[in-house]
């Protein structure tokens, strides 16, 4: 939390897990090429922290793809997360999106 709290003017974003496993797509095609870019510009050049939680770790062990796996691990580790225990830290803290 002390990175948190350290740059509170930087926004948040949760993304879940959907749109990792989509930007992630192998073979990846126009959109999650274009996705996948837009989340690497939002941390790199636009200074917003992506917010995760360990629910993906789980949603990613299910899948029996390793390729896929390997994708959504070397984009996860390209977006430099902030972790939360779960999703519904995200809800209670911040609200249901409207």
């Amino acid at each position: 939390m002390s990175e948190i709290a350290s740059a509170p003017e930087m926004a948040m974003i949760y993304v879940d897990y959907n749109i990792i496993s989509a930007a992630a797509r192998v073979p990846a095609d126009d959109v999650s090429a274009a996705l996948r870019g837009e989340l690497l510009r939002l941390v790199q050049s636009r200074g917003h922290y992506v917010v995760l939680s360990a629910w993906h770790a789980f949603e990613l062990a299910k899948s029996n793809r390793n390729d896929h796996v390997a994708s959504c691990c070397d984009l996860v580790e390209a977006l430099r997360p902030l972790w939360v225990s779960n999703n519904r830290f995200v809800l209670m803290r911040w609200g249901r999106p409207r």
